[in-house]
């Protein structure tokens, strides 16, 4: 039986997006839960997966999948179950297109709810000395 992690924050967006594939394909998978507010995403362990230090990483059988849109199309293609993707390549298109739309309307999303929910609940927990200080741990380079 292939192992499936899916490495995720709850309320990260793209994250959901994953969620959403695999429960539509019906994949049985084990939640490895990044906490953004706890810096996970910048302990050793989880860079060596996933460089950039983002959420989600999909884990199939000890390789990772970076990448939300990367990972749904990996999940459509890699496990049985209903078709994410229309078989038809103009629908398939259209499908692609919504898609695009989305995740260029997501980096506003992304941005707003940094700011809004995301800064203000670190700065309560860690003060603005600490998140300075995790910031200069996030990767440049990949």
């Amino acid at each position: 039986m292939p192992i499936v992690e899916l490495y995720h924050f709850w309320s990260s967006v793209c994250s959901v997006r994953c969620r959403m594939a695999l429960e539509e394909k019906g994949v049985a998978w084990t939640s490895r839960y990044i906490d953004l507010f706890a810096f996970d995403q910048l302990r050793p362990e989880y860079l060596a997966i996933n460089p950039k230090g983002v959420v989600p990483t999909l884990v199939h059988n000890g390789q990772p999948i970076r990448e939300s849109l990367v990972i749904n199309e990996y999940i459509d293609a890699a496990f049985e179950g209903p078709r994410l993707t229309p078989s038809g390549p103009l629908e398939a298109a259209r499908m692609r297109e919504f898609v695009y739309a989305c995740d260029e309307g997501f980096s506003a999303i992304v941005k707003l709810t940094m700011v809004r929910y995301i800064l203000p609940k670190l700065r309560n927990r860690w003060g603005d000395a600490e998140l300075r200080n995790q910031a200069a741990r996030r990767p440049t380079r990949f």
